[in-house]
């Protein structure tokens, strides 16, 4: 670890103390400061380990507390081991039959070797004996013994942990056997009584943890290998605990991570000789940390980056109440809180905090308790004390440089951060592929994962702590024993309460990691993650997980499920290497994403760092999910009214009730003969009530069956709210949409992130829990009650405005969907403009989704009340011809290259560009279709979308169609020619086949008019063959119909006149021809690059959103220009102020300010003439 990491904030440490402190790495005992010249002089990883490095950095850093502590030096550790003598035939024999007994019993390692060590010391007084040796040569002795055993390739995986549990047995026994040297115990006794002073309390409870050399270092996390004692007090406790730590040095997991840092040096290109230098268990050596303990009420670990995700301008927290080693040992599934560095956005994830630790009620340790019923569901920590808990880690991150793991308690006196290490898997990451996106997994494809839940196989769900996908068998491990590696094989999906480092030789033959308890932090989930292998965590079902013992099962890590039986995996991802997109790939359209889900959003952050990136859609139907329950309901259930309906119902009143409010809606109906102010108002609570009846009648078979689900609706309302930690379904549904579609927007802050408001339709919302009591049947859902025709209910509207200002996703704006009349959209823009007026708006651009062919018959109809289209691809082709996009029956006629959509997105294109707004293309046809891709880039669409998986594919496309500089007016011949290509392929698999025997004059070579003749008179012939008596040649001639229409489709395409069909779209969009359309866009997008510049220079003060659209940004600079004479006043004060400035501290800052004003000047003087013409163009007065 560098000086400098100290050195920033220690300073000071004058040559006096210097020359006392001579030679520091022989001291037993060192404090912060001490700690602090070691590392001027890169010496303290050697000497204290990197727990003690740590803390002693975390006492140098203004606004961090953390605990008192003394560090027991390597230096310590090594004289117990030179200087302690051994008999080693007794020993040998004493430890020989301990692990005997060891392996006949079951037996908990620390507390059989504690105990055995001890027992053999009692017994044993080896001082006067001839035959001693020194502790560490007895050890090596032991080590040479095994090593080849356990360094052996290819080895028996049963084998190879046998003779490591027997070496760390018998090094154990060996360092716990003999009294360690007395000026060693009585410097560990003075350390423990300084820190006791030094916090004022005599017998003090302290934790005595390892620093191991190696551990907690940027290198190599060691995962709370080694052994920590919470809750110790007392000289003489605290000297037996350092001597247990000395020991854990050795323990199996200590030994195992040691063993799996050696292979992946190893398959990582190390030599094995360097490998073994690194980490040879002759380089062994455990360091010791004396450490105040924080009496935690609550605690738990931070990392200065998601660690999941790799998301890096956020503070992930997870916390129980208790001692913290609940959460670091995986033994509760905690609360997660994932906060944005500037403390605007915390998004909460309430864990069933089960378990919690505290202090034995008599005596030294800790235990495990029941966590009280009222504090399960309870949420540990304020957003006060998480903002703070986020500053404080922050804070060490700066200091160090690089992101950081650390930990925290709080006890009645405030926060403390009691352990910081650098976090090691997207430390190496960045630093050995910086810019690269990992994305190559094994998946469930979407298909098979979408039938799994149709037909009920997902058994179980959990959180996705590391991507992915395996199948295998399952194997519920409660313990490690040599008996596990006789029956858990490679491959196999291991499964278990919890992990602890225990567990690390099965991760490595495991499959797959599924773990009843735990957080992201939690050790499953960090080692999951360092290994590549899929997890899912917090399932918090032990009773099912046990009962799949021996099941094929497989775990999707990417969605948190664990579904019934094998299943066929895809190779899915290519990894986004941002850089080489960046350097290579530039384009002038945008291509972004569409996304749906907020881990894959966290996951691609870094592509914020591509210039032309954005997220093109942002589908809200994924967190609907997640929230699972009918807004409806959840407003029912605030309101009273599943209460009210069983009420009534016992009462006898539901009917008197129902026809009462009929007779409302019935005058309201007919408002028309009454006259508004006579009408008398159905309440939104009555509202509810008449709708969950009368269309709960509907579905049940009685009034009774109705009632049976009302209630159960209403219990399992109660209990989503309970585990999900709020009070109110509002509540519940604003903050977990809030928070979620911020953290989407935050997720690419400085890019647009475009969130299209709810379209569910009628029978997915069904499926929602209440569903079933609001959503009628339609026997089309697809073209049904959806999209704006259904409305914006207020509490999406609040949970947006929420996102946007309280949270901080400025970038955020809306788009509206399924638009089918200029009606809806006037009413709907309106609406949202009046709602998200004031700082919620300020910025906001509102989009249509251009997917019903009424807007793209009229899209400047549209456009007036909106800033930009994006075209939905999928339903606007079904709409265009008319056929359902998910009937497997109709997948040949569903075609986005069809001849009237290429018109169509032609037209909805070229219209946005002529009014100045944005237009945007989302749809999986810019990645399946080079025709698509070619066309809307050509036409000049401002930004293209696809999914996650061929976005590199698709920067790939449109960067190579630009590079071939095709105009617009030369769209139409670009189009035939790409056409005419289909055909040729068509004709060539049509020769493979045979077909060209029907008609004459078959030739591979057709022009397209030849190919429609030869195909039309050979389809008569396979016609005509269909109605021979003879049965076979019936079916061959049915068969060679439908071979003949798969080539009949290219070549009629091929036929089409599109040099027409592009004119026709132009047209449409108020253009006399393609070369004033292009000279059109080539103007906009060279003024684009200027104004950009101009924006820069504008945006260091809060005049305006540079994000806004191209008219708007026209119709800003306009004004500026009508305004030069006031700006000339602005450059002459601030020359004055200059002026008066001089010699000043002020001075060259007012001077920046000055240059920037006249920059702006210039800039504006150089753009007038293009700003005017613009501006003439959209008639801005």
């Amino acid at each position: 670890m560098s000086s400098v990491l100290f050195t920033k904030h220690i300073g000071g440490f004058t040559t006096e103390l210097r020359a006392k402190e001579l030679d520091l790495t022989r001291e037993l005992i060192l404090n912060a400061q001490q700690i602090g010249l070691l590392l001027q002089d890169h010496k303290a990883s050697a000497c204290v380990g990197g727990k003690n490095e740590n803390c002693a950095i975390l006492t140098n850093i203004p606004g961090v507390n953390t605990a008192k502590f003394r560090a027991v030096t390597a230096t310590a550790y090594n004289l117990h081991l030179d200087t302690s003598m051994v008999n080693p035939v007794k020993l040998d024999a004493f430890i020989n039959d301990a692990i005997l007994e060891y392996n006949i019993g079951s037996k908990e390692q620390p507390s059989f070797i504690r105990d055995k060590g001890l027992e053999y010391r009692q017994a044993n007084n080896e001082k006067n004996e001839v035959l001693n040796i020194a502790l560490r040569q007895y050890i090596n002795n032991r080590i040479e013994a095994t090593k080849q055993i356990i360094v052996e390739e290819n080895i028996d995986q049963n084998e190879r942990y046998k003779a490591l549990q027997a070496l760390s047995i018998a090094s154990q026994i060996a360092i716990m056997s003999v009294d360690m040297p007395a000026k060693l115990k009585a410097d560990i006794a003075k350390a423990y009584e300084d820190v006791c002073n030094e916090v004022g309390k005599k017998d003090l409870e302290v934790a005595v943890r390892s620093s191991a050399v190696g551990e907690d270092s940027a290198d190599a996390a060691f995962a709370g290998a080694q052994d920590t004692y919470l809750n110790i007090k007392g000289s003489d406790t605290v000297v037996l605990h350092v001597q247990r730590d000395f020991a854990s040095g050795f323990n199996i997991r200590s030994l195992e991570y040691r063993l799996s840092q050696i292979d992946e040096a190893i398959n990582s290109g190390t030599s094995r000789e360097q490998a073994l230098k690194s980490f040879d268990f002759n380089n062994i050596a455990v360091s010791v940390v004396i450490q105040q303990m924080i009496k935690s009420q609550i605690a738990g670990t931070a990392f200065s980056i998601d660690p999941s995700s790799g998301m890096d301008n956020v503070v992930s927290i997870d916390a129980n109440f208790g001692y913290g080693e609940t959460v670091v040992g995986g033994i509760v599934t905690p609360d997660n809180f994932l906060v944005t560095k500037d403390g605007k956005l915390i998004v909460k994830t309430l864990g069933p905090k089960d378990v919690m630790m505290v202090n034995k009620e008599t005596g030294t340790g800790t235990m495990e308790i029941k966590t009280p019923a009222e504090k399960v569901f309870e949420w540990t920590l304020s957003d006060d004390q998480v903002r703070a808990i986020a500053d404080m880690v922050k804070r060490v991150e700066s200091h160090y440089g690089i992101y950081m793991d650390t930990e925290f308690a709080i006890d009645d006196t405030g926060l403390y951060l009691v352990q910081a290490r650098p976090e090691t898997k997207h430390s190496k990451q960045a630093k050995e592929n910086p810019g690269v996106i990992p994305m190559k997994t094994k998946e469930v494809a979407e298909k098979d994962f979408t039938e799994a839940v149709k037909v009920g196989k997902v058994l179980l769900k959990g959180d996705g702590a590391s991507k992915g996908a395996a199948t295998g068998k399952v194997v519920f491990v409660d313990k490690i024993t040599p008996e596990v590696f006789t029956r858990f094989k490679k491959g196999d999906i291991l499964v278990a309460e919890r992990t602890d480092p225990d567990f690390l030789p099965l991760f490595k033959l495991a499959g797959a990691v599924v773990a009843n308890v735990g957080g992201r932090t939690s050790h499953a989930a960090i080692t999951s993650r360092e290994l590549s292998i899929p997890a899912v965590i917090g399932v918090n079902n032990i009773e099912a997980l046990k009962a799949m013992n021996g099941k094929i099962i497989t775990v999707d890590g990417t969605r948190g499920s664990i579904i019934e039986g094998e299943l066929d995996l895809v190779e899915a991802g290519k990894d986004i290497d941002t850089l080489r997109i960046k350097e290579q790939y530039p384009t002038k359209t945008a291509v972004g994403l569409i996304l749906a889900d907020v881990d894959a959003a966290k996951e691609l952050n870094s592509l914020k760092n591509i210039p032309d990136f954005k997220v093109g859609l942002l589908r809200a139907e994924f967190v609907l999910g997640a929230i699972g329950v009918h807004y409806k309901a959840l407003k029912a259930y605030d309101a009273g009214v599943f209460n009210r309906i069983v009420t009534l119902a016992e009462t006898g009143e539901l009917e008197k009730t129902l026809a009462e409010i009929s007779q409302k809606k019935d005058t309201i109906a007919n408002i028309s003969s009454t006259g508004i102010h006579d009408v008398e108002l159905i309440s939104e609570e009555e509202g509810l009530l008449y709708d969950m009846v009368t269309i709960g009648l509907d579905k049940f078979q009685s009034r009774n069956e109705l009632l049976e689900n009302v209630k159960e609706i209403k219990s399992s309302i109660e209990d989503k709210l309970k585990i999900s930690g709020y009070k109110s379904g509002k509540e519940f549904y604003v903050e977990m949409l809030s928070q979620r579609v911020a953290l989407f927007a935050r997720s690419f802050e400085g890019k647009d992130v475009i969130y299209r408001t709810t379209d569910y339709k009628s029978n997915e919302y069904e499926g929602l829990t209440g569903g079933v009591l609001f959503e009628g049947k339609e026997d089309n859902p697809m073209i049904g009650y959806r999209g704006v025709s259904r409305g914006i209910d207020t509490w999406e509207i609040e949970a947006f405005k929420k996102a946007r200002t309280t949270y901080g996703a400025t970038n955020l704006h809306i788009m509206l969907p399924f638009v089918r009349k200029e009606s809806e959209i006037a009413a709907t823009s309106t609406e949202l403009r009046t709602q998200l007026s004031s700082n919620a708006g300020k910025g906001l651009k509102i989009f249509v989704m251009a997917e019903v062919p009424s807007v793209a018959r009229n899209p400047h109809a549209y456009l007036r009340y909106v800033d930009g289209f994006s075209i939905g691809s999928n339903d606007l082709t079904q709409g265009y011809l008319m056929t359902d996009r998910d009937s497997a029956r109709l997948q040949g006629t569903y075609d986005e290259e069809d001849p009237a959509l290429v018109e169509a997105t032609l037209a909805i294109i070229f219209s946005a560009i002529k009014e100045g707004k944005e237009v945007g293309y989302c749809g999986m046809g810019v990645s399946n279709s080079p025709l698509i891709a070619g066309m809307v880039s050509i036409a000049g669409i401002t930004s293209a979308s696809a999914t996650p998986d061929v976005y590199v594919k698709v920067k790939e496309i449109i960067h190579g169609i630009e590079q071939q500089g095709v105009s617009v007016e030369k769209l139409g011949e670009w189009i035939q020619k790409y056409t005419e290509q289909k055909m040729v392929n068509a004709l060539d698999e049509l020769d493979k086949t045979g077909l060209y025997t029907f008609g004459t004059n078959f030739s591979k070579g057709f022009s397209p008019k030849e190919a429609y003749n030869w195909v039309s008179s050979a389809y008569r012939i396979a016609s005509e063959q269909t109605y021979n008596i003879d049965e076979e040649k019936s079916l061959r001639g049915k068969l060679s119909q439908k071979l003949l229409l798969k080539v009949m489709e290219p070549i009629i395409k091929a036929n089409q006149h599109y040099s027409e069909i592009v004119n026709k779209a132009l047209n449409t969009a108020g253009f006399a021809s393609a070369q004033e359309y292009s000279m059109m866009l080539e103007n906009r997008r060279n003024l684009e690059e200027k104004i950009e510049q101009i924006m820069l220079l504008i945006s260091k003060k809060p005049e305006f959103d540079h994000s806004t659209t191209f008219r708007n940004k026209i119709s800003y600079l306009y004004s500026r220009i009508k305004t030069i004479d006031s700006h000339d006043q602005r450059i002459k004060k601030q020359a004055e102020e200059v002026k008066k400035a001089s010699g000043s501290a002020d001075y060259q800052s007012k001077q920046a300010e000055l240059e920037r004003l006249q920059g702006i000047k210039q800039q504006l003087i150089g753009l007038k003439h293009n700003i005017l013409y613009w501006a003439e163009k959209y008639d801005i007065k």
